[in-house]
């Protein structure tokens, strides 16, 4: 890299940070290694321990077997005293354990063999002098050393039980020997031996029996703690833990310690007391070596990990250095670029429109936010291509058509920002792009109108937050329904009040359901051919606490938009169901069936019907007093999910209602595959229908085919006795609408319709 070239910032941040996360690395590995080492080295310990106790454990069952025979032979003689001689009971166990054999101390000094010879030998006296008869349970093992008749030396294990005779005033001694020599040779200590040296000695320090490596190390001193002390390195801290372990012992049955060898190697001393003996001593020594040796392996495994983490490292800070200038291009084109139109985005936009502002601040600015209408209709009619295609010349015609000072781009799916210059030529201007976005979608196949719905905020020369400019132009787009002929809103203070009039209701909706402010208000189903009150539909209302209203065209829309919709709707039902059997337990009025509208967004939600269900078993309701009904609409999006819907809505024994049929695309085929009861036709059709011949005739068509289904009609909107009478011709016998009465509080229509002697008619 030549000197006058940087890293960029980015590449600079990642190198840096690469490098700390590797001296992290290094760091973490060298501490997890000291660390991984002691608890290895703890582990080895431990497990050097655990097969000392193993060994121990043999010895300590072979000590107890040994008291099982002698003690058994000294019941026999025991028992068998008068009639058996001694000799013959010794001979007798010592050829059923073969690796015992037994003899007996008498207190006259002669001791008694197997064999049948008597010896005065001072055994007794021996035994006496030297153990005081001092035993746990009658019996005690010891050790004894001699030499054999090839004057090699030798050592036993020698059982001894005490044994009262009737011929003696004091008890003797029942003894069993057996061969000491080969303690070592025994699998459970091939471990320890390898490892280090095994002892067998007593409480003073007298080495009983040893394996072959003690000669190796320590020497040919009898005494096990003297030779510790000529194997260290002689300071006084070696000699001081040596003598502790010395002193400790004859009240301790087992402890470890550690001294420092003259080599300068950590040596390790571990005692356990063998059971049944009081004064023998398994003694382990074994080296740091043995330990390291154990734990060579996971530290290699280790270290071989860290040089591989090294390796990985250094490789990725090189490939990152070496990729930093491709790095940083395309994550300027991930930022900046849309992949769609293949111009710019929102945070292009946002940066660029801000400069290009605050370096021209004398030039007059406008910031356009506009959407397509109904580009959700293109993209499913024509396909993700065409529609595509007409993104692309959002961009590409404003391009063409403006200067390099304005900007266009994508924010996502359908929705642009722009940045115009306000001059006499902006609103040609505008027009133009829109005409040669029309022409572009006509090119390609798509021949349904493109019309954009705009909303324009005028920047100021104080403007410099340009989120805040482009939050404007979004409340003005906003606050176009989509009805308009002039899909173009300036942002003005009326925005910013209706903006807060919104804000205003969401934070009282909560509260108002909390404190009853929605209202059941009732308007009448009137049967034009009889003239009677056929049933209701139930509306609400909200009625604040002061006596003002929030009228529906105010709440409903929003409510709709922000999904509270859902909650309202359902508090409705349940409102108007304890009410309806509230009033099927008085028997105080008639009741007819009442309506009850439900949103899209709640018959949405999956436990809808289960909801319902819940509802109605609560209160207990006739289901034949209530009514549910859906918008045509609902059925566009998901129609086998609603379909469904329906069908289980049915099985509760519901009537139901579709509303508003003809205010939309309806499909013939939905009254085919769902059981509506009631076809409710929209207001507005109903207006169409007085004036237009030929609505005249659809109209008469759909109630013919609506009878034909055995599915009733219901005229809403009626308002005209001229539409009566027009309705009445066409065969129509139920209608709704202020004709007959507006909306009333539940109370009032139950007692201007519901009486059950009330005599209502229209004339």
């Amino acid at each position: 890299m030549s000197p006058n070239k940087k890293f960029n910032p980015v590449t600079a941040k990642i190198l840096t940070t690469g490098l700390f996360i590797l001296i992290g690395c290094l760091l973490a590995c060298a501490i997890h290694m000291v660390s991984l080492g002691k608890i290895y080295e703890q582990k080895a310990e431990d497990e050097l321990l655990g097969h000392m106790q193993v060994a121990v454990e043999v010895i300590n069952h072979d000590v107890d077997a040994q008291m099982v025979a002698t003690q058994a032979c000294a019941d026999a003689i025991f028992f068998h005293e008068d009639d058996t001689k001694l000799s013959t009971i010794l001979k007798e166990y010592t050829d059923e354990y073969d690796e015992y054999e037994f003899y007996y101390a008498a207190p006259d000094g002669m001791t008694y063999y197997a064999n049948g010879t008597a010896v005065e030998d001072g055994a007794f006296e021996q035994l006496s002098e030297i153990h005081g008869y001092e035993f746990q349970n009658d019996f005690i093992c010891i050790t004894q050393e001699g030499n054999n008749v090839k004057g090699e030396k030798e050592s036993y294990w020698i059982g001894i039980c005490r044994l009262q005779l009737k011929e003696y005033d004091e008890p003797g001694f029942l003894m069993s020997r057996r061969d000491n020599n080969d303690l070592f040779k025994d699998e459970c200590f091939d471990y320890l031996c390898e490892l280090g040296i095994c002892s067998l000695v007593d409480k003073k320090g007298t080495v009983i029996t040893t394996d072959s490596n003690y000669v190796k190390e320590l020497g040919l001193g009898d005494n096990f703690y003297e030779a510790l002390k000529e194997y260290s390195n002689g300071s006084n801290h070696s000699e001081s833990q040596i003598n502790q372990m010395r002193s400790e012992i004859p009240s301790q049955q087992e402890g470890n310690m550690e001294f420092v060898s003259s080599a300068g190697r950590n040596v390790f001393v571990a005692y356990e007391e063998i059971n049944g003996t009081r004064d023998r001593y398994l003694m382990v020594v074994f080296h740091e070596d043995a330990v390291y040796e154990m734990v060579q392996p996971v530290l290699f495994r280790s270290f071989l990990l860290w040089t591989i983490i090294l390796i990985i490292m250094l490789v990725t800070i090189g490939f990152v250095w070496n990729s930093g200038r491709v790095a940083r291009r395309t994550v300027e084109r991930l930022a900046f670029e849309d992949s769609v139109t293949g111009g710019k985005n929102l945070n292009f936009f946002r940066k660029k429109a801000a400069e290009i502002i605050n370096q021209n601040r004398e030039t007059p600015f406008l910031i356009y936010r506009f959407d397509i209408l109904n580009f959700r209709y293109i993209n499913e009619a024509y396909g993700h291509d065409k529609a595509d295609l007409i993104l692309k010349a959002c961009v590409q015609e404003f391009m063409r058509i403006y200067s390099k000072n304005e900007l266009c781009v994508r924010i996502n799916s359908d929705h642009f920002l722009a940045l115009i210059i306000n001059n006499t030529d902006t609103k040609q201007n505008y027009q133009s792009y829109m005409k040669a976005i029309g022409e572009a979608a006509r090119t390609n196949g798509v021949r349904y109108p493109i019309r954009l719905r705009t909303g324009v905020y005028q920047v100021r020369k104080d403007d410099y937050n340009i989120d805040i400019m482009i939050d404007h132009a979004n409340a003005a787009r906003k606050s176009l329904s989509g009805t308009e002929k002039v899909q173009e809103a300036m942002y003005s203070e009326k925005i910013v009040s209706n903006m807060k009039k919104v804000d205003a209701i969401e934070s009282q909706m909560q509260p108002a359901i909390v404190n009853d402010e929605f209202k059941i208000f009732l308007q009448p189903k009137w049967d034009i051919v009889n003239d009677r009150l056929v049933g209701a539909e139930a509306l609400v209302r909200w009625i604040k606490d002061d006596g003002s209203m929030i009228y529906p065209s105010d709440f409903i829309p929003l409510f709709e938009t922000n999904g509270f919709i859902e909650k309202l709707d359902f508090h409705m039902l349940e409102k108007l169901c304890k009410r309806i059997r509230e009033i099927e337990l008085e028997d105080k009025y008639v009741l007819v069936p009442i309506s009850v509208n439900q949103s899209r967004i709640l018959i949405n939600n999956p436990d809808y019907v289960k909801n319902v269900e819940k509802v109605i078993s609560r209160f207990n309701i006739d289901v034949e007093h209530l009514q549910i009904e859906i918008t045509e609409t609902v059925f566009f999006d998901e129609k086998n999910k609603m379909i469904e819907v329906v069908n289980q809505l049915k099985k509760l024994g519901l009537s139901l209602a579709m509303d508003d049929f003809g205010s939309g695309y309806s499909s013939l085929n939905i009254l085919r595959d769902i059981p509506f009861d009631v076809l409710k036709i929209d207001r507005e059709f109903v207006s169409e229908s007085v004036a237009s011949k030929s609505s005249i005739v659809i109209m008469q068509k759909i109630i013919e085919m609506a009878k034909g289904l055995n599915i009733k009609v219901i005229c809403e909107g009626v308002e005209t006795k001229e539409q009566i009478i027009t309705l009445r011709e066409l065969g129509c016998t139920m209608v709704q609408g202020y004709y007959y009465d507006k909306p009333i509080p539940m109370d009032e229509f139950l007692d201007k319709y519901c009486r059950p002697k009330t005599n209502i008619s229209k004339r």
